[in-house]
């Protein structure tokens, strides 16, 4: 029998657990509801000439399980924030000010707070080490 190999990462309310070729992401919801997501890897790491190469296959499945992982969290972020409450101070006489589909992690936000935190944490664990 061949061994299997899993790893897993904690998001926001949740897990995501990868295999060698699917993922699987499970996030609770404020209503205690489970709300699954899985879909294939793409393996080309494995499959590429440049794949046979240790570092090369390092690097690249290193950005690889970093996406997916960002991935996973944004995902989570949008059903915290469908789970939010809404302020309801703009007079809108039915109470709901936007649609709960419209409450996305998405876009240049999404992708600015990404960028954001790597640049602290590249910041804060490499370049001011280095330089105290």
């Amino acid at each position: 029998m061949s061994q299997q190999y899993y790893g897993g990462q904690a998001i926001i309310e949740g897990v995501l657990m990868r295999g060698a070729s699917t993922f699987a992401v499970a996030v609770r919801t404020a209503s205690g509801e489970i709300r699954l997501h899985h879909e294939p890897l793409k393996a080309w790491i494995y499959t590429s000439r440049l794949g046979k190469l240790p570092f090369v296959r390092g690097l690249g499945l290193l950005w690889e399980a970093l996406g997916l992982g960002v991935r996973a969290i944004m995902w989570s972020a949008d059903i915290a924030a469908q789970d939010m409450p809404l302020d309801d101070d703009d007079g809108d006489p039915d109470g709901e000010s936007e649609d709960r589909e419209t409450l996305r992690f998405q876009g240049p936000l999404a992708w600015g707070t990404v960028a954001l935190s790597f640049a602290f944490g590249i910041g804060l664990f490499f370049l001011l080490p280095t330089n105290i």
